[in-house]
Order: structure tokens, then sequence, then C-alpha cells
């Protein structure tokens, strides 16, 4: 058997339904030197039972002995990884046939580059496309392209290929701010290892969109932490302060949205005036909240 160059972890808890598909795009790669590594969070589904009748060395399995959540189990899984190159798919997401190959031809071709990733398409629930997130710079980046990318949330972490040891030097500290740790793991990387990258221009990656994704029953929780991990996260400089000032205005305003009381829809509000004073909509949103207006346009 070939041995394998890059490891997937997926993380996953009673999705059987999503697995399957996730796992199945795996099997279908153009490219074979992969391995899957399972992390299932303690699912009261038959999860290891389908990955024994797939029959297939390359796919390990590891059970938690009870459900520790989200950043643990990705912890966990990337700490498994001996490969020189790692992806984390989620699952109930999954790739097109070329996915792997593309990136590593990247990465032969760039030596020197930390991560490649590029755009993907949302699903709804049947399978059918919805419409194309696309990354908003191509080719080669440096540093600081990645950073201003990173700081806005232009790279979601099932499209990226990344060196193993750049995540496994990270993923601790990343996991300690809970849900969002794909927003972690990127920010922290670019700034700590002051890595360049390459944005492909392909929609490679199949992104389903249905009632349990977290953007439909946590997303109030992200932009928390989001928020949070930008006041506490790592130093940007000079050159970034304006762009971890407008980020933090935005999650500030859309935290406020979803808040549950009044006072907290307000104090979210007036936060986000605090990081963007000069600016128009951090005061019509506190005007809304105030009146108890949902809607931010």
């Amino acid at each position: 058997m070939k041995e394998p160059v890059v490891s997937i972890i997926i993380p996953t808890f009673n999705r059987l339904w999503g697995l399957k598909d996730c796992i199945a795009s795996i099997q279908a790669q153009d490219f074979d030197g992969w391995q899957v590594i399972v992390m299932d969070d303690a699912s009261s589904e038959p999860v290891h039972e389908y990955i024994k009748s797939l029959q297939d060395s390359r796919i390990i399995y590891f059970r938690q002995k009870t459900n520790v959540g989200v950043a643990r189990n990705w912890t966990d899984g990337v700490l498994k990884a001996k490969t020189p190159f790692l992806c984390i798919l989620m699952d109930d997401d999954w790739y097109q046939d070329n996915f792997l190959r593309n990136r590593l031809e990247i990465f032969k071709k760039y030596p020197d580059i930390g991560l490649v990733f590029g755009g993907y398409i949302v699903k709804n629930t049947n399978c059918q496309s919805e419409r194309k997130i696309d990354v908003r710079k191509l080719g080669k980046l440096n540093n600081l392209d990645l950073i201003v990318l990173m700081l806005s949330g232009n790279c979601f972490i099932g499209t990226a290929m990344y060196r193993t040891r750049l995540v496994q030097s990270v993923i601790s500290e990343a996991s300690s701010f809970g849900l969002v740790l794909d927003y972690c793991i990127n920010l922290i990387l670019v700034c700590r290892h002051l890595l360049d990258g390459f944005a492909l221009s392909s929609f490679d990656f199949n992104y389903r969109q249905h009632s349990e994704t977290i953007s439909e029953t946590q997303m109030d929780l992200v932009n928390f932490q989001c928020y949070r991990f930008l006041q506490r996260g790592p130093q940007l400089g000079r050159n970034f302060e304006l762009l971890r000032k407008q980020e933090m205005c935005n999650r500030a305003m859309l935290y406020s949205l979803v808040s549950s009381s009044w006072l907290e829809r307000v104090s979210w509000a007036f936060a986000s005036i605090c990081n963007k004073p000069y600016q128009l909509n951090p005061y019509k949103c506190l005007f809304k909240r105030i009146f108890n207006i949902q809607k931010i346009k």
C-alpha cells in the first residue's frame, strides 16, 4: 500500500448520514496517498460498524469515551496525524474527486508555502447547488495577504490543506477558544509562523447547509467567541490594528442581532461603537437595538 502523505481528520457526532458521503468522496479521489482519521465524539449511532464494513485500512477509527465537544475532538484528531500534510473535513461536507491532487501539486510547486485553500460550493440538504463562495485574492499570497484574508474569515478551513506540523503547533491554543477553532487556527497560524500560502481558483469543495450546522444553531456563541479571540488573540501589529477593530465591530453588531435579551443587544451594539466610533453603522445598530428593531440593513 502506498505510504500516505496527507491525513484527513473527520470529527463526527451522530451524523452518519453525512459521514457516508464524506468518506465516499475521499475514496473517490484521483490520488490515493491519503489516510482518514475518524474521531467519533461518543455517537449513539453505529459509526464503528460502518467504518468496519468499508474494509479500508486507510480509514482509522477512534472513539471518545464520553462526549468531549468540538474543540477536544479536533485537537485529538490533529495530534494523531503522522503525515506531512493535513486536512480537516466536517462530517456533513465532501470533496470533488480532484481536491487532494489540486493542493498537493501546489505544495510541490511552492515548497515554501504553509497552506493551500480555495472557494467552495454551498449545497442545500438535497445536495443541490445554491451559491459559490470565492476567495477574494487568488494565487500565491504572502503573509500580509494571508493575515487580511484570515481576519475577515475568507478562508474556510474545510477547503484548506496544511503542513501538519504547523497546525499541530497551534491546535492546543486555538482549541481554548471553543467553537471558533477554524477561525483561530488560521489566524494564529499565519501570525505565529509568518506563512505564505496559495489560493486556488477552483471550486472543489462542497459545504452542506442544513438545520444542524453551527451557523444555524450556535452562531450567537460563535460571534461571541470570535470577538473574545480578537481581543485576546495574537498581536497583529500597527498595520493591522484598523482591520482588527473593524472585524471586532462587525462581530459585535452581529452578536447584538442574536443576543437573547434587550440589554445584551444594546450592550453589544454599544461595543461596536467603542471599536469604530467614527462609522455610522454602529450608531444605526445601537438605535435599532434601543427601539428593539432586529434587522440590520
